[in-house]
């Protein structure tokens, strides 16, 4: 088990090398009807679990429970310390299957005023940094999860030779 450990710390320090950097691009969001300005960047991961890390994620950050309005989740008047001090209105929606998804995300500092890098491109650095280490924070919870799944495996055969050895030592007394 503390060899477990080691190798899960050990893919922690070595995962940023290893990582395929994925883009986060400046684009238009649709969002009912309207066209907003946001970011988004594509993953090579299963929507579920990128999904579940980034509610995990702003969940830690003490962001407690978002609105859903026009196909976004919607955090009013809420401060994101990864991204900015200041209240600033955050939008987010998750697409995509399996093998790829894509994160579309948006920042308001209240009235419709959305962040763009012309803008504020301090909160636009930040943003991009948010959804790059949440790109990292997804592929070690990837790493982990198949690793546990070996590790499951591997407890399964030993139990089933366990079983095996018990029963000779039965037919052996």
């Amino acid at each position: 088990m503390n060899k477990i450990y080691q190798l899960l710390i050990l893919i922690a320090l070595l995962l940023p090398a290893f990582t395929h950097a994925q883009e986060v691009k400046e684009t238009m969001l649709k969002k009912g009807k309207e066209h907003i300005p946001g970011y988004t960047i594509r993953l090579r991961h299963s929507r579920g679990l990128t999904a579940a890390t980034l509610k995990e994620t702003l969940k830690d950050a003490g962001m407690r429970k978002a609105k859903h309005k026009k196909g976004y989740y919607v955090y009013k008047g809420a401060v994101l310390p990864a991204i900015s001090n200041t209240q600033q209105d955050y939008y987010y929606k998750i697409t995509g299957n399996r093998r790829k998804t894509t994160i579309h995300f948006a920042v308001s500092k209240g009235y419709d005023n959305y962040v763009t890098n012309a803008n504020d491109s301090h909160i636009s650095a930040s943003v991009s940094t948010f959804l790059t280490e949440l790109n990292n924070k997804v592929e070690l919870k990837e790493q982990i999860n198949e690793k546990q799944e070996e590790l499951n495996k591997i407890e399964k055969k030993k139990a089933k030779k366990q079983a095996e050895i018990d029963k000779l030592q039965r037919r052996n007394k």
